[in-house]
């Protein structure tokens, strides 16, 4: 049970959500795909108490993964690999900010390297932080 803004919540999944599919999933190179075809994978979000005043957020994907030297950045605004596909590079930056928000953090789990996937993981506390002047 939370007491928050559940619009924000839903939309940070949805980011995530989209980001798995445009970079997770995408076309691979090296694969006999089509251009703008997408490999099938999985995609879980698992929510759950993880101390007392922590509702922690996982959402995971069985996807590409991202690259090491990438890792740093993906929170940079306007950050993207994909911005000769239109991308604007905003998601994770947006997803941040609004974790932020919210009172909680966000991070990328650190997989082996080589291991496909990426997992991200939202610690926010059970009640959001009143918002001043509200």
């Amino acid at each position: 049970m939370m007491d928050g803004y559940p619009q924000a919540i839903a939309q940070i999944v949805s980011h995530l959500l989209l980001n798995a599919v445009n970079h997770g999933f995408a076309d691979g190179e090296g694969t006999d795909r089509q251009e703008g075809e997408r490999r099938s994978g999985t995609v879980t979000v698992v929510a759950r108490r993880a101390a007392a005043d922590v509702v922690e957020l996982a959402v995971a994907d069985d996807g590409r993964g991202i690259p090491v030297a990438l890792r740093p950045r993906i929170f940079d605004p306007f950050f993207t690999t994909r911005r000769d596909r239109g991308h604007a590079g905003l998601g994770l930056h947006i997803v941040h900010n609004t974790v932020s928000q919210l009172g909680g953090t966000i991070s990328l789990e650190e997989e082996e390297v080589g291991a496909e996937g990426t997992r991200f993981v939202i610690r926010l506390p059970p009640a959001t932080p009143e918002k001043e002047g509200a």
